[in-house]
């Protein structure tokens, strides 16, 4: 885990702001909600972003074209099936989530380590904060689905938990972490922990693998695709509403919260088939660990990026 001794004082001001903003505004602020699911959405979509750069390394010209559509179609298609059969490819996302979220933080772990990382960050709100968390299971799952569901991540946690005392590897900053991340469920709320951990902890790991590897100039490109991005999850919740098989959803705070996470979950699939891709194009090079497998990786220009080096 890649986390510096500054990220220790940017925790604090967070966990200080969540509690504050829940104690001024309230746990269901409408505006507090939005505000905390646009960040979960622009925090989430640059380094998922990179990979316009990733696929104009790999292919040329018209091939470079047919894999953004490809990449697109993807997700689009994802988007669709998970729309018409909710029940199931909701559980799968979350399954998928665990390993991501902890092959990507912790990609030197073992496999064990990495699953009970991935367990914790997903687990922890069923367990410390199961009544919140099952207002966003909702939105994607029958209530008594989603009862089970946040039941079995909770106890799954617990075990995650225990397996990670055993664990000797990051261990000052995994405890950090999860302190910080069980307070802001116990004393703010949900999505502020969610964002804690998905914007300042997940994806700022991953922006110190890339952030240096893309040209300023190449940075207009990644604000307009995430730009672009999120006028598409704004124009989904004006015009179209509810969609798909989805519980009704009458508020269009969380008909803008549920997109959020279709369209962050759907591009995620297109993400990791790209990761796989490229790391069988350039042979050698482990997606999941954070060292150059090969001396010739540190030598290329700053402007390429090793397969290494995929954001998660």
């Amino acid at each position: 885990m890649k986390i510096q001794a500054a990220d220790y004082t940017a925790y604090g001001i967070i966990l200080v702001l969540s509690v504050a903003a829940v104690q001024l505004l309230g746990q269901t602020h409408p505006i507090l909600l939005f505000c905390l699911a646009l960040l979960v959405l622009v925090g989430g979509l640059p380094h998922g972003a990179l990979d316009f750069f990733i696929l104009k390394r790999l292919y040329n010209r018209s091939a470079f074209a047919l894999s953004l559509v490809l990449y697109v179609g993807v997700a689009a298609l994802n988007f669709g099936v998970w729309s018409i059969f909710p029940n199931t490819i909701f559980p799968i996302f979350l399954s998928y989530s665990i390993y991501h979220f902890g092959s990507s933080d912790r990609p030197d772990a073992s496999l064990p380590n990495q699953l009970a990382w991935g367990l914790t960050a997903i687990g922890l709100p069923c367990l410390l904060a199961p009544a919140d968390t099952l207002v966003y299971f909702d939105l994607f799952l029958p209530s008594t689905q989603s009862v089970a569901t946040i039941n079995t991540l909770a106890s799954l946690c617990i075990a995650s938990l225990a397996l990670g005392m055993t664990d000797t590897q990051d261990t000052r900053h995994r405890l950090v972490t999860i302190l910080v991340y069980s307070s802001i469920l116990t004393f703010a709320n949900v999505l502020c922990a969610f964002t804690f951990y998905f914007v300042f902890v997940h994806s700022k790991i991953h922006e110190r693998n890339w952030l240096r590897c893309v040209p300023k100039s190449d940075f207009r490109i990644l604000r307009a695709l995430t730009l672009t991005v999120i006028a598409g999850v704004v124009m989904l919740s004006l015009f179209v509403g509810q969609t798909g098989y989805f519980p009704t959803v009458d508020q269009p705070l969380y008909q803008f919260i549920r997109y959020i996470f279709l369209v962050l979950g759907s591009l995620t699939v297109s993400h990791m088939i790209l990761a796989w891709v490229a790391t069988r194009t350039e042979p050698g090079h482990d997606h999941h660990s954070s060292q150059p497998s090969e001396p010739r990786i540190q030598a290329k220009a700053a402007v390429t990026l090793a397969p290494n080096q995929l954001p998660g």
